[in-house]
């Protein structure tokens, strides 16, 4: 089985980061995140939700750092990108239909490209640890 690149590792650590850090704020501190974004609505179990889901992204990203393996990881990036690509459609779609103070609004922009660039990031290391 091959293993990961440096780059490849690098990108991992980056995506491991970003997970964790939403995952944190979302999951343990959801209520003191909120109104620092100024959020437009806030349901604690839909927020905590999010949480999961991005701590759980981080904890698998550490499983494939651990087992530096392509084989094993290749799934989980292609479901990654997918997950990310959906996520910017939900937030472009949120900027259209949800009123924002400009603290959220920059918030949200903040997210969105944070997102277009671990897309653009995972996109590449996925096409160039394909290659290898």
């Amino acid at each position: 089985m091959a293993e990961l690149s440096k780059f490849f590792k690098i990108v991992l650590i980056i995506d491991i980061l970003a997970a964790l850090i939403y995952g944190i704020l979302y999951l343990f501190i959801p209520e003191i995140y909120a109104g620092l974004i100024d959020s437009p609505a806030f349901d604690i179990h839909f927020w905590r939700l999010w949480g999961v889901t991005c701590t759980t992204l981080g904890v698998v990203g550490i499983i494939g750092f651990i087992r530096n393996e392509w084989t094993t990881l290749k799934v989980i990036i292609e479901f990654v990108v997918l997950w990310l690509i959906l996520t910017n459609i939900i937030n472009f779609i949120s900027f259209a239909t949800i009123a924002r103070s400009p603290t959220n609004l920059a918030s949200e922009w903040t997210d969105v490209i944070i997102i277009l660039i671990l897309i653009v990031l995972n996109f590449y290391a996925y096409l160039r640890e394909n290659k290898e």
